[in-house]
């Protein structure tokens, strides 16, 4: 039997892989997008003429935003008005508290009503903003700025 040898250049060394990092070291993924401290939510709901403003501060996600689908939904059925829910004082937002909103928008266009996000700058407006979602919750910054929208549509 011949023998096989194995040829490779003298001097080529090989790097050694490093091992992953852990994610939640990830300066993207861990820390900075999650405020520390216990998760919380609050919100309060007033009604104005034209629609039901909802306050919302603390963090909206997958624990949290269960608290709030059930106010959005008795907006819905009310059949009045639009709705205007106000994210300035909200720290935090996921996937799924955006899926929430988008789909009380799309329940509430489908009666010829609209829902508008009221959302300034920081984490909470470029998670929206990634998920390109800005047009379609009618993202805006102000309350005056809903209300300049609405009276020149």
């Amino acid at each position: 039997m011949p023998q096989v040898s194995v040829w490779a250049p003298v001097g080529i060394m090989l790097k050694r892989a490093q091992p992953m990092k852990n994610r939640a070291d990830h300066a993207t993924l861990g820390r900075s997008l999650r405020p520390r401290g216990p998760i919380h939510l609050d919100f309060a709901t007033r009604q104005a003429p034209e629609a039901t403003v909802v306050t919302v501060t603390g963090e909206l996600d997958l624990l949290t935003a269960r608290k709030l689908t059930p106010q959005l939904d008795d907006i819905v059925r009310r059949k009045q008005g639009d709705a205007v829910i106000d994210l300035s004082q909200a720290e935090f937002i996921d996937s799924f508290a955006l899926t929430v909103l988008l789909n009380t928008q799309r329940r509430l266009a489908r009666q010829g009503r609209t829902l508008t996000v009221i959302c300034v700058e920081g984490p909470v407006r470029r998670a929206i903003e990634f998920a390109r979602l800005l047009d379609p919750l009618g993202v805006v910054p102000s309350l005056a700025d809903y209300k300049q929208r609405r009276e020149s549509a």
